[in-house]
């Protein structure tokens, strides 16, 4: 789940959403690598390394948004000046901006995996273009929303066509797993529309990712 400060009374909350995340992302990504090692597969190398990036960004924005509530705590009795309000924005700005970065280069190595993209310059490509996507995500936080959907909705899709030719459980799992983080990011853009759909985001993004985990254990 791509996302900056979301309400301020869930702000709390959302540090404790971005630490389970982290968790759980990094116990997937701990688990792919653990499966290369046994493997030597590099299918299972480059959906870890796709996890890590996942899981650092997470762990970024806790730190961000912890960083962030407990100066908003300090300020609370005194008087805000210019300077505190300008440090908060710089803060909230870097540190969604470096999660946005993360999260996406971790997406994009998952989108090549799963779409057996392997030409080089097709991957310097995409590359590029979520290079321009993340540097110009200041005018529009939107932006970034709707490129990862859109990135999900392919590996969904590829997820959805290996589930109809394996018919494993844990080919369903995956898919429901990024179908639940899919969904996450589909609120996400629904966000104008209130603050209770960035809190259904975080729920159903996690149980998306509790799915893929599942999907590893059973493996």
């Amino acid at each position: 789940m791509v996302s900056s400060l979301g309400p301020s009374w869930f702000l709390e909350a959302d540090v404790i959403f971005d630490l389970i995340f982290f968790l759980v992302t990094g116990i997937v990504s701990w688990m792919g690598f653990r499966a290369y090692r046994f493997f030597k597969d590099e299918r299972h190398r480059q959906f870890a390394l796709g996890f890590f990036f996942i899981c650092s960004s997470y762990l970024l924005l806790a730190l961000t948004n912890l960083l962030i509530m407990l100066e908003i705590r300090r300020l609370t009795d005194l008087v805000y000046t210019w300077r505190d309000i300008i440090a908060i924005a710089n803060l909230t700005y870097i540190g969604s901006l470096m999660h946005a970065a993360l999260f996406l280069i971790g997406l994009t190595m998952l989108l090549f995996l799963y779409l057996q993209i392997t030409e080089k310059k097709v991957k310097l490509l995409v590359l590029i273009l979520v290079g321009f996507v993340i540097l110009h995500s200041y005018r529009t936080r939107a932006t970034i929303y709707a490129v990862t959907t859109i990135f999900l909705l392919f590996i969904l899709v590829q997820l959805a066509e290996n589930y109809r030719r394996k018919r494993k459980r844990s080919s369903l799992l995956v898919m429901l797993g990024f179908g639940g983080v899919f969904l996450g990011e589909c609120l996400l853009l629904a966000l104008f529309l209130g603050p209770i759909f960035y809190v259904a985001a975080g729920v159903t993004t996690l149980i998306g990712y509790l799915l893929i985990l599942a999907s590893l254990v059973r493996r």
